[in-house]
């Protein structure tokens, strides 16, 4: 085969293959089609200010200057990890200029999300003056990287991973303009790279340009084995720090709790594959088997408890085994979440209301002067009792006491079922009491 090995070394394989225009694009179709963003939010001719947002190469980048060509506006291009406020003024002087001469400008700001809010802040009344147009281009999401006031003056485009046929029609692309032989790349080869790209076009061409370098030469057709000895670029997506980490540990918790052990284990694993911190999972699994479990099965907190310390002392690969099990241990308990309930209405009671002070029977005489003060007096030993409980003690503050509020609702699921029961009896014994100290019984 003769590979054309003037794209091969001269420019990135990505950049060639660039569209230019939207006939070259792929996927995206809800904005491209004429009911999307194109048909509709544009008929009167002028660029609205608009945030992309979607997973690394999906086509933002190609998309802005798509638009900003087709529109006639001139582009300026800035990226978040190496410009700043003085690149950002001077790109604003520049479209000052132009405007003067009756030319529209966008700004487009890559990575906006490594713009602080100061930064962004800069751009709010250029755009509300109508002299630029901005196009911002972020992999985070908006909510928590972009300011409220900048995102309530631009629309959010949402940019979906690439489909397997999108990835198809790259691929054979690369093969048109690299004039690759139709044999040097099987079925197999081809669906292994998109497998590799995951949704992300630029990284299946630079998977592609990596193994043309290598093997490309080769009468041969490459296989399989070529592709994998010749990347080191992981068959799953997992973003470590970013949107999709926090997508997957949510898709786990969320398994867990609606009992599903197999999509439970499913995401556990493709965050193992991905390389997350083991540590932070075991925390997490912790939380849940309080939050989620709670007392329906008290044992669950030991479980992942032990699972988490088992795995710090052994390590991976072999450790991840006993966090598998917690994981699998709580999707199947029983679930409550009357603990979490219970401390988030507990804690919002009391900061609400008084500081109330400690009744003098709960507190304890440790000096002779506790004794002048009656700490301690009339309090009643609970084992000193029948059963272990005196009906007659109050526990709450003076104020509060014969109007408490109640915080702790047990579930009907597990353990919390016979708690309930035990809760129901003692109530009962306190009304009782009430009831015979006021000399109704």
């Amino acid at each position: 085969m003769k590979i054309n090995t003037d794209i091969l070394f001269n420019r990135p394989l990505y950049d060639v293959l660039r569209p230019k225009s939207f006939d070259e694009f792929v996927d995206q179709n809800q904005f491209i089609s004429n009911d999307g963003f194109l048909g509709f939010s544009l008929k009167g001719n002028h660029l609205p200010s608009i945030i992309l947002w979607g997973p690394p190469g999906t086509g933002k980048t190609s998309f802005a200057r798509i638009l900003a060509k087709d529109y006639g506006y001139g582009l300026i291009e800035l990226s978040g990890v190496n410009s700043g406020v003085s690149d950002i003024r001077s790109s604003l002087e520049e479209a000052k200029r132009k405007s003067d001469d009756g030319l529209k400008t966008v700004v487009f700001l890559d990575e906006i999300h490594r713009y602080s809010k100061a930064q962004q802040d800069v751009l709010l009344p250029h755009i509300e003056s109508g002299l630029i147009t901005l196009i911002g281009a972020t992999t985070e999401n908006p909510g928590f990287n972009i300011n409220k006031a900048l995102r309530s003056r631009v629309q959010i485009l949402v940019f979906k991973p690439l489909s397997f046929e999108s990835l198809f029609a790259i691929l054979s692309r690369a093969e048109r303009v690299m004039n690759l032989d139709s044999k040097t790349l099987n079925d197999g080869v081809k669906n292994l790279l998109i497998r590799m790209a995951d949704g992300d076009g630029r990284k299946l061409l630079i998977i592609l340009e990596s193994i043309l370098q290598k093997y490309g030469n080769l009468k041969n057709p490459i296989t399989r084995e070529d592709v994998m000895k010749s990347t080191t670029i992981s068959l799953k997506k997992f973003d470590r720090f970013g949107d999709e980490f926090y997508a997957q540990v949510s898709a786990l918790h969320k398994s867990i709790r609606g009992s599903d052990p197999d999509a439970s284990i499913y995401w556990f694993s493709r965050m193992v594959d991905g390389g997350i911190d083991l540590s932070y999972l075991g925390r997490r699994l912790l939380r849940i088997s309080c939050e989620d479990v709670g007392l329906a099965d008290p044992r669950a907190l030991r479980i992942a408890l032990d699972a988490w310390e088992a795995y710090e002392r052994v390590g991976s690969p072999e450790g991840e085994l006993f966090l598998a099990e917690a994981v699998i241990y709580l999707a199947v308990a029983p679930k409550s979440n009357s603990v979490y309930q219970a401390f988030k209405k507990g804690r919002d009671y009391a900061k609400k209301e008084p500081s109330y002070e400690v009744p003098n029977h709960l507190r304890n005489a440790v000096t002779s002067f506790d004794d002048t003060q009656s700490f301690g007096k009339d309090y009643h030993y609970p084992h000193d009792h029948e059963d272990g409980f005196s009906e007659r003690q109050e526990y709450f503050p003076e104020s509060l006491a014969g109007d408490s509020p109640v915080f702790y609702k047990p579930s009907n699921r597990g353990l919390e079922i016979q708690i309930k029961e035990k809760l129901f009896v003692l109530k009962d014994k306190r009304k009782h009491a009430k009831k015979k100290e006021q000399g109704y019984d």
